[in-house]
């Protein structure tokens, strides 16, 4: 019978990239990895294999934050007076 691992995933989100826009890009990821069945049929016995993709969901997650983060510095300023 296969044990429950929780992944607990930390990133550094700059002030100017918004928690939401991250928390719903983060969820899908997480959602997307969740549905392949690569990822269902890891069991204990996988466990390095189960650590391993955990460390590609938060590379992945890391570069999610760096690409919001990089657009929200780029958006157009408008200054109105």
């Amino acid at each position: 019978m296969p044990k429950e691992m929780k992944v607990n995933i930390q990133l550094v989100v700059p002030d100017a990239v918004s928690n939401t826009d991250v928390e719903s890009a983060i969820a899908s990821l997480i959602e997307k990895h969740l549905v392949s069945a690569e990822l269902k049929a890891i069991s204990a016995a996988n466990y390095t294999a189960a650590l391993q993709r955990a460390d590609s969901l938060r590379e992945q997650a890391e570069a999610i934050v760096a690409e919001l983060a990089h657009k929200e510095a780029h958006q157009p300023v408008t200054i109105e007076g």
